[in-house]
């Protein structure tokens, strides 16, 4: 969105926007004018770039590894060894939390960390959050990206809160991947717009859905199956989405060489 809306609120709208007198707060809280190397044609250019570099990365999450179950957060035991904070998948999907009754919060409470699934999806079965940081020491500030090369993410119907960076890109040669989706009653519809979503009252959800962070990649199947409406008072959406500046205070790993990001030249 053009920044002057924001910007001269009160004052005269800016040539093209007349008539608007005030807008959201909301709105104006997440528009933000980055530098150049934000955009979603740098970040995949950058990528393809660097694929050769991403791959030499230890695939710690392959089955291979003897890898076998969820992300669960940070938790002593709950992700594989790695001497960079880098977590690569390309043998099948990657699932963060859990199915089920009671689904249980994926916490991240210290440190920068980048999951990478390359030629699958990325499923999230519960909600992803970070724990309270005091700030005092940037390197300690819980922050995570998920990046999706030739993939989707999968929203299960009951999560309601996510965080992060998450970037997901198609890939040319197949066609596929590149989108943020509700998950489908169906596999086979994955991310179809046509598909019923998987909702017990339906095909649409009634659940609320905020993402404290970035999103890059089509989310438009996720708008079109969450239908909530909050109360207009708090500015409560569907689907909310809250810039997060964990992104500059502690870059996950890999993302700022992908993306190269320039603090310097961000206007937050």
């Amino acid at each position: 969105m053009d920044h002057r809306l924001c910007q001269e609120q009160g004052e005269m709208s800016p040539e093209g926007y007349k008539g608007i007198d005030k807008l959201s707060s909301l709105i104006c809280e997440v528009s933000l004018e980055v530098s150049k190397e934000l955009t979603q044609a740098a970040i995949v250019q950058n990528i393809n770039t660097n694929k050769e570099r991403i791959a030499r990365y230890d695939k710690n999450l392959n089955l291979s590894t003897g890898w076998n179950k969820p992300i669960t957060g940070d938790s002593p035991g709950a992700l594989p060894e790695s001497t960079n904070n880098v977590y690569f998948k390309d043998d099948g999907d990657l699932h963060f939390g859990n199915e089920g009754p009671i689904r249980t919060p994926v916490k991240f409470t210290k440190g920068a960390r980048t999951f990478i699934v390359e030629g699958h999806n990325v499923y999230i079965h519960s909600n992803i959050q970070y724990e309270d940081s005091d700030y005092s020491d940037p390197r300690d500030i819980p922050s995570i990206a998920i990046i999706v090369i030739g993939g989707n993410i999968i929203i299960d119907d009951e999560v309601t809160e996510t965080a992060g960076v998450f970037f997901v890109q198609e890939d040319p040669k197949r066609g596929v991947g590149g989108q943020i989706c509700e998950e489908p009653v169906d596999p086979s519809n994955l991310c179809d717009e046509d598909a019923e979503a998987k909702d017990v009252e339906g095909a649409y959800n009634d659940k609320r859905y905020t993402h404290f962070g970035s999103i890059y990649g089509d989310i438009q199947h996720l708008f079109k199956f969450r239908i909530a409406a909050g109360d207009p008072r708090f500015e409560e959406g569907a689907v909310v989405i809250r810039f997060d500046n964990r992104v500059f205070l502690n870059t996950p790993p890999i993302l700022n060489e992908l993306v190269q990001l320039s603090i310097a030249e961000a206007a937050l």
